[in-house]
């Protein structure tokens, strides 16, 4: 497969590159600001665009809703859980 069928698939590497910088520091903001994220949107759904909660909610479909309301596009939008306790995982 050659460059040029690899960027019909995923997008010019440029573009990709700059969508998954900005997708990084929209997850950044989760990690970052975990306390308050917990403190104001406690066992609530949330969308983060733009390194900022966009959308809140109690259910996962009402903040789809709202991402859709705003226009923003759901594949660059992080949604997440926020819970008061963290997750262990055991691998």
């Amino acid at each position: 497969m050659n460059k040029s069928a690899i960027a019909r698939i995923i997008g010019e590497p440029k573009r990709v590159n700059a969508e998954m910088q900005e997708f990084r520091k929209n997850a950044k903001v989760l990690s970052a600001s975990r306390a308050s994220l917990i403190q104001k949107y406690p066992k609530q759904w949330i969308a983060i665009y733009g390194r900022e909660v966009k959308a809140s909610g109690g259910s996962l479909n009402k903040v789809l809703e709202e991402v859709d309301r705003l226009k923003l596009p759901r594949n660059r939008v992080v949604i997440r859980y926020i819970e008061r306790t963290a997750r262990r995982m055991v691998l």
